[in-house]
């Protein structure tokens, strides 16, 4: 994820801002893009995070600079693999085919 996270455009076209917005409020909704067997798929996840107290966020933080596309990133992968548990370990190479598409091995 992080080196992904270098280069701004890269995060730009794996998740995309949708707000849609009801009669009430903004609600702030991410399209993540993910890659999984050669065909991309869309996770859909809102900006609800989880935290440890009302600042504190409790598994991905943000950037130094404030940015928020590690725990939106980290939620949809979360709902990509089906729990957060399943986020545990991994692999660089998997990741980085997941998160871009492009073929990726394991050195």
């Amino acid at each position: 994820m992080s080196a992904i996270g270098e280069w701004s455009s890269r995060i730009k076209n794996i998740i995309e801002n949708k707000d849609y917005t009801d009669k009430t409020s903004k609600v702030g909704i991410f399209e993540v893009k993910f890659w999984m067997y050669g065909k991309e798929m869309k996770i859909r996840v809102d900006d609800r995070l989880f935290t440890t107290s009302e600042t504190n966020l409790m598994f991905a933080k943000r950037t130094p600079r404030g940015a928020w596309w590690a725990p939106i990133l980290e939620k949809a992968g979360a709902k990509f693999y089906g729990t957060y548990e399943n986020l545990h370990g991994g692999n660089e190479h998997e990741a980085i085919y997941t998160l871009t598409g492009m073929p990726s091995t394991k050195l």
